[in-house]
This record gives C-alpha cells, structure tokens and sequence, in this order.
C-alpha cells in the first residue's frame, strides 16, 4: 500500500471513529434525558405515562391524530417504492410472455400459464406483504 493510500486509510479509520463516538455519546445523552423524564413522569404524574409512552413509541398520544408532515411523506415513500416494486414485476411478466411467444413456437400454452401463474402468486405474496402493517419513521 502506497504511502498516500495508507495515509487516506488511516485518515477515514480516524473519521469512522470519531463518527461512532459521536453516535454513541448521543445515543447515551438521549437515553439518560429520557431515562430522567421516564422518572419525573412516574413519580410526579403518573396519569400522564399511558400517553407519554404512546408519544415516544408512536409519535403521538391520540389514535386519531393527523400524521406529521414526516410520517406522511415516510407513508409516500412507502408506497412509492411498493408501486415501483409492483411496476418491476409487471415488466418483467410482460417480458417473459413476450420472449415465451416470441422463443419458442413448440412451447404450449400450458407452460406459459404455469409461468404466468407463478407471477402471478409472485405479485399477490408482494401485495400480501404491502396490506401488512408499515412502519412510519419520524
């Protein structure tokens, strides 16, 4: 390893270092400020925990709340990339009965509805994963 590489190995070890410090020291400053607030709520306003652990758990105390600009832009995120995973396999199943009619006169129409078929699960085992729950970040 030349002598300009192994300086610039050793410069991002040094950035990647400081980088997880700095992680790990906001990772413990947060974790003691809620820790702190965690008490304060259990001895002084008991009636206020139910709601305080559906803020840091969801965001929010009310069920019915309107999402924030951050959860619905996570939410369109979301399905943008569910539309394009969607949008992939129906190209690609529109390719492979293009090539499967175009390929191969002797094939029968029953091996390409097996194939069809198995795209088909394909997609409903997709649209069964996307009807599950999301997780929305903040």
């Amino acid at each position: 390893m030349s002598d300009r590489w192994r300086e610039k190995y050793y410069d991002k070890c040094e950035e990647l270092n400081k980088a997880e410090s700095a992680m790990e020291f906001t990772e413990q400053w947060y974790a003691e400020r809620i820790r702190r607030v965690d008490d304060l709520i259990r001895d002084e306003a008991p009636q206020l925990r139910d709601r305080y652990c559906a803020i840091l758990a969801n965001g929010t105390a009310e069920v019915g709340e309107p999402a924030t600009y951050a959860q619905q832009l996570n939410t369109a995120r979301y399905l943008r990339q569910q539309a394009e995973g969607e949008l992939e396999l129906f190209a690609r199943i529109v390719r492979d009965v293009a090539e499967a009619l175009g390929q191969d006169k002797n094939q029968t129409t029953h091996d390409l509805g097996d194939k069809v078929r198995r795209l088909r699960q394909e997609l409903d085992a997709l649209k069964g994963h996307n009807d599950g729950s999301q997780s929305e970040e903040t």
